[in-house]
């Protein structure tokens, strides 16, 4: 596109222009203003000066890359994860951990005050430990086999349906990191064993794995497009009597080509299909397609300070809601 014949002012893809950082979206993308547009930049932060390409037009924005850095962050850090550049499930590890709580915070802040009018301050209370990894309670992987036959657990590409092969994830509880390259160990022995099991592993779409924070019990779902479940069972049973930490293991079948990840129907492959989580001092039994907090100790501190408030309030939380 020509310039001169450019009568809206719309950014040109291919073209390099020097912006600065103001602000992080909900996807961890640095925003920054380029006339009256806004432009979406992954790896920036706010403060930051820098050279950057645009790419294209998403939605009102424009998604551009960094050329060059003219002007760095302090808050800038390396990630700790080396799959960091590649992995779509994590957008803000070059950011250090106490800013990526003051960019959480501000972020739920403007949202309050956007959407429900209301003008808060977060108490830092909330903020507690600040852990990089070991807290997340369950994970969703997708699984697929490469052109070569060797079986990848990872999560998607930015933007892409492309497997970053992983074997352990950092923000995963420790306990179901254990786990993730023995379950892949395992599938691919069998897949080397025998070809004939080529159709069953290459049925599987996704392993998701579910553990008990306070009970350290672990469920764990395949999720097929196909209800092969003689050799599943087999092999899930042998996982059951080897890890006692594992103590279920369910196959949900989902044979549409969706983006929804489970389907309608589970069938209980060893074990059972709930594990225990105290939270708060109740127990609950969950199932692998239940939701309940990934991160169990911040919703804890949450809800029990809620819990205060309303103790030393006239108001019922039953009134409120």
């Amino acid at each position: 596109m020509d310039k001169r014949n450019n009568k809206l002012n719309l950014p040109i893809p291919g073209d390099i222009e020097l912006v600065e950082c103001v602000d992080i979206d909900n996807q961890g993308y640095g925003v920054s203003k380029f006339k009256e547009w806004v432009f979406i930049t992954p790896n920036f932060i706010p403060g930051e000066m820098a050279s950057v390409r645009i790419e294209y037009k998403s939605g009102s924005r424009w998604v551009t890359s960094v050329i060059d850095f003219i002007r760095t962050s302090p808050n800038r850090t390396l990630p700790k994860c080396d799959h960091a550049n590649d992995c779509g499930s994590c957008s803000i590890q070059h950011i250090n951990l106490i800013e990526q709580w003051n960019l959480k915070i501000k972020h739920l802040e403007d949202c309050m005050l956007r959407i429900g009018k209301i003008k808060i301050k977060i108490d830092q209370q909330f903020q507690g430990d600040i852990k990089y990894g070991d807290y997340r309670n369950r994970a969703i992987i997708p699984m697929e086999l490469s052109n070569s036959h060797i079986v990848q657990f990872g999560y998607y590409k930015s933007k892409s349906q492309d497997i970053v092969d992983i074997d352990n994830c950092l923000v995963l509880d420790k306990r179901i990191n254990k786990y993730l390259l023995i379950i892949k160990s395992n599938l691919q022995e069998l897949l080397n064993k025998s070809q004939l099991t080529y159709n069953l592993i290459n049925s599987i779409k996704h392993i998701c794995f579910r553990i008990g924070h306070n009970t350290g019990e672990i469920l764990i779902t395949i999720v097929s497009n196909k209800s092969n479940i003689t050799i599943l069972r087999m092999l899930s049973q042998n996982w059951i009597e080897q890890y006692p930490e594992i103590v279920g293991i369910v196959l949900n079948i989902q044979p549409y080509d969706t983006n929804v990840i489970f389907g309608r129907k589970s069938i209980l492959l060893a074990g059972k299909d709930t594990i225990r989580e105290v939270f708060l001092g109740i127990t609950y039994e969950l199932s692998s397609t239940i939701f309940f907090q990934n991160n169990p100790y911040k919703a804890q501190l949450i809800i029990s300070y809620i819990v205060e408030v309303f103790r030393n309030s006239s108001v019922s939380i039953g009134k409120i809601i």
